[in-house]
C-alpha cells in the first residue's frame, strides 16, 4: 500500500479527529474538538504541525503531533522539535506508516531550524517502545 503524508488542514480534521481521539480515548471527545479547533484557528500553542498519513484509497490511517520545546531530556541543543504523539491505526501498522510519519516530522524540524528531535514512550507500551527503538531514538538510563 502506497502512503502519503500531508499536513492537516480545515478539510481533514474530522480523520485527526478520530485518529486523535484512537491515540489519546482518555482526553475526552469534546476536549479534541476545542484543541483542533484552537489549532485551525492559529491560537493553539500545541501541537505547532500535525500531519495525517493517508492509503491510495483515500483513508486516512495515521497522525503525528509536533511542538518545539524549550528543553528535552536527553537533547543537547535548546529549542528541540518534540513527537507530542503518533499513531497508526492498528491493522496498518508494520507497513512503514509511522516511519513516513517521523520523516516528515524531521523534515519539518530542519525547516524550522531545530537541531534534534526527541519524543518519549511509557514504559508499559510495547508498540510505542518498538517504534522509538526501530527509528533510532536514543533511549536514556
Amino acid at each position: 500500500m502506497k502512503v502519503k503524508i500531508e499536513a492537516v488542514s480545515a478539510s481533514t480534521s474530522k480523520d485527526w479527529h478520530r485518529l486523535r481521539c484512537a491515540l489519546w480515548p482518555d482526553h475526552g471527545v469534546k476536549e479534541h474538538r476545542q484543541e483542533i479547533a484552537d489549532f485551525l484557528a492559529g491560537s493553539a500553542t500545541e501541537p505547532a504541525a500535525v500531519f495525517l498519513a493517508h492509503s491510495d484509497e483515500g483513508n486516512f490511517v495515521g497522525l503525528i503531533e509536533l511542538s518545539i520545546r524549550v528543553y528535552a531530556e536527553g537533547c543537547e541543543q535548546a529549542n528541540p522539535a518534540y513527537v507530542e504523539g503518533i499513531y497508526v491505526e492498528p491493522d496498518q501498522r508494520r507497513q512503514g506508516i509511522a516511519r513516513k510519519l517521523l520523516c516528515a516530522a524531521e523534515d519539518w524540524a530542519r525547516e524550522k531550524g531545530c537541531g534534534e528531535i526527541a519524543s518519549d514512550s511509557l514504559p508499559d507500551n510495547t508498540p510505542s517502545a518498538d517504534l522509538h527503538t526501530s527509528s533510532r531514538f536514543r533511549g536514556l538510563v
